[in-house]
């Protein structure tokens, strides 16, 4: 599979859902914890992968085989992000 970079702009994630990005054999969407942020408090968000049939993503440890999905946030002053927490395959 093509290595992804995803441009997501975090300032979405004041809803449920961002708008879904058009990516390379499907779509993936920004999926917040909560329906607004606010300052001072840590919050987490989801990638959503909506992927053409044939087609799947690699974990952190994609062996020999891949790379894991590479995120490039793009961030308003005052947030930051932290390491992605991968869930087990």
């Amino acid at each position: 599979m093509l290595p992804l970079t995803i441009l997501l702009f975090l300032a979405c994630a004041a809803g449920l859902r961002a708008a879904p990005v058009t990516i390379p054999h499907g779509t993936v969407e920004l999926v917040a914890e909560h329906n607004s942020i606010q300052p001072g408090h840590n919050f987490q968000v989801g990638l959503k992968f909506q992927l053409e049939k044939g087609w799947h993503i690699y974990w952190t440890n994609p062996g020999d085989a891949g790379q894991p999905p590479r995120v490039a946030w793009d961030l308003p002053a005052g947030l930051s992000a932290g390491a992605i927490l991968w869930p087990y395959p």
